[in-house]
């Protein structure tokens, strides 16, 4: 009698185990869950809000201080969310105007690069949490023309461009 009850008792607490170690398994991997921040995780503070516009013609966004200036196609709105306000991008850059300078930086390293002779293409297709609805940035690196072109997804960027 003595050892039926043992054994119960012993497998009464194994299975005791087994519970808990499955309820502590299930809520470290929960709450990694509820503090997963993609943008966080490729260590950029932001998340780039975009509202798609009309393509066409590019458009003279903002200049910086350095002469090159920013030019939006097929995007209506660019705001800066750092988790505490939401900002337009054109205010993040009176703020501050390293942030696009920390943007490209993020998307060269943890988007897709297509590098040409004068030019970089940075694309987020909107899988890394960096940016909404995606982000295409072309930054040209010419004697003539170093700006940055940004756009979303279906603007039609292309190396020509930096010429």
């Amino acid at each position: 009698m003595k050892d039926k009850l043992n054994k119960v008792l012993t497998v009464i607490i194994i299975i005791l185990i087994i519970i808990i170690g499955v309820i502590i398994v299930f809520k470290y991997f929960v709450k990694k869950e509820e503090n997963y921040n993609p943008a966080k995780i490729i260590d950029f503070a932001y998340e780039i809000e975009t509202e798609k516009g009309s393509c066409g013609k590019n458009k003279s966004y903002y200049k910086l201080e350095d002469g090159r200036t920013i030019y939006t196609n097929c995007l209506k709105e660019i705001n800066i969310n750092d988790y505490k306000e939401v900002k337009s991008l054109q205010d993040s850059l009176k703020d501050d105007e390293n942030i696009i300078e920390r943007i490209i930086n993020a998307l060269n390293e943890h988007g897709e690069v297509q590098e040409y002779f004068k030019a970089k293409i940075y694309i987020d297709e909107g899988e890394l949490g960096f940016s909404n609805e995606g982000l295409k940035i072309l930054v040209c690196d010419s004697t003539k023309n170093k700006n940055i072109y940004m756009g979303s997804l279906e603007a039609n960027f292309n190396k020509d461009m930096c010429e």
